[in-house]
């Protein structure tokens, strides 16, 4: 069997026993390369720190984090990855989990950077290199998307037993086109906004739900269940599953789809759909039901999980073996 290192490259690299995005959905993509039939170890920072190399392993499998590089310096951590990288003698997957923060391997001519050929992954699928990586060396492109892992695992999971109290919730980065459709759904609406969003929105009606904590996707369905309703709102060049729409779908709030992601159309009806801000509105005026909430998880349970992932450790096993 084919062994699989696994790591983050970030500034802070990935300690081990704190929760992190990136370990949160590194764990979800080993399910996806143990599927297809390798044997996985994810390293963290600690056991990074003592070795030379990782060639006692067949592949590498990198997530990339975020690299701030703060004081315009790289820290030893992202270092310490970048020549583990470089001095790997086998197939290296870089994995970008958000086209819309590219793998950018030229930040300054000064800097340590990514030297060798790499597989480029995200869930966008191929051709996502095109926008998703600056100046790397991409010998080839497979799509992952540890979305459908996720949604798997928290359709498993019992309701969770809490009544919504705002009438909309959301959270995410912190995006221009994102925060203007936000600002205005709050002036109208009850709201409540967690994670990067919120500092933008503290000079709105709009609650803030305040934590440093890194929550798993479990958590974050329990999070979306304070709206009666959440939103899965388009971003341009970035139409592809993410995990946000499992953990809106399993929670008690009914999740309103943007029209024009219609990469999520098999979760559309006609009572959860919009093409427009004014239609948008419309739709939270609803009447929120816990009989229309079951109706979203049994539709959600429906989908098709496993042949996702098994069609993406399909192409793993064909590029890696």
């Amino acid at each position: 069997m084919m062994k699989t290192a696994m790591i983050v490259l970030s500034d802070t690299g990935q300690p081990k026993g704190k929760p992190s995005v990136p370990l949160n959905d590194t764990r979800a993509i080993f399910q996806i390369y143990k599927t297809a039939g390798f044997d996985c170890k994810i390293l963290y920072r600690e056991d990074l720190e003592s070795l030379s190399d990782l060639n006692e392993f067949d592949n590498l499998f990198v997530f990339y984090g975020d690299l701030i590089n703060f004081g315009g310096k790289q820290s030893k951590n992202a270092l310490k990855a970048i020549e583990l990288i470089n001095n790997f003698k086998h197939s290296v997957v870089i994995f970008d989990n958000d086209v819309l923060n590219p793998v950018n391997n030229k930040i300054r001519d000064d800097f340590e950077r990514i030297e060798r050929p790499v597989i480029y992954a995200s869930p966008d699928g191929v051709g996502g290199a095109e926008k998703g990586a600056i100046d790397l060396n991409v010998s080839d492109e497979i799509e992952i998307n540890q979305s459908f892992v996720i949604g798997k695992n928290l359709s498993k999971l019992q309701d969770v037993s809490m009544l919504p109290q705002v009438d909309v919730v959301y959270g995410g980065r912190d995006r221009p086109a994102m925060r203007k459709r936000l600002r205005e759904i709050s002036n109208n609406h009850t709201m409540m906004v967690y994670s990067h969003i919120a500092k933008s929105m503290k000079d709105t009606p709009a609650k803030i739900f305040k934590s440093k904590a890194n929550f798993n996707n479990a958590q974050l369905r329990v999070i979306n269940s304070f709206g009666r309703y959440s939103l899965m709102l388009y971003e341009k060049k970035k139409n592809y599953f993410t995990s946000r729409v499992f953990e809106q779908l399993f929670s008690n709030s009914i999740v309103l789809f943007d029209k024009q992601f219609k990469e999520l159309s098999y979760f559309w009806n006609d009572d959860n759909t919009f093409s427009s801000l004014e239609e948008l509105q419309e739709l939270i005026n609803q009447k929120w039901t816990i009989d229309r909430v079951q109706k979203q998880h049994e539709m959600a349970k429906s989908f098709d999980y496993d042949a996702q992932i098994k069609k993406e450790a399909s192409e793993l096993k064909r590029l890696l073996s």
